[in-house]
């Protein structure tokens, strides 16, 4: 009977510990996904069309292609590559609102 309730106790801290990995793995998808919209968001601040749902699948010269085509006249005169530091500063500030507020 020992045997049993062993293996019973064994199965709970193993069910236990794959909902654990669940809601990880859940928190995970949030915070992936709170990432990609921040850099979507923060895209449409410096750009004429912000970047695409799937833009974390581009390659860096794809997005700086993207970058260079749709940045704002304000920018005319800069680099792809100075427009995207701002994007990122930007989505990081967004992501640093939001992490102040997920507590």
């Amino acid at each position: 009977m020992k045997k049993l309730s062993k293996t019973y106790k064994e199965l709970e801290d193993f069910d236990r510990l794959k909902a654990q990995d669940a809601n990880s793995m859940i928190d995970w998808m949030k915070k992936e996904k709170l990432k990609d919209e921040a850099y979507i968001r923060a895209s449409s601040h410096y750009l004429t069309e912000e970047y695409p749902a799937d833009w974390q699948d581009m390659t860096e010269e794809e997005l700086l292609k993207f970058i260079d085509e749709h940045r704002w006249e304000a920018f005319a005169g800069y680099g792809a590559v100075y427009v995207w530091e701002h994007i990122e500063t930007l989505a990081h500030s967004f992501l640093s609102f939001a992490r102040k507020y997920d507590q």
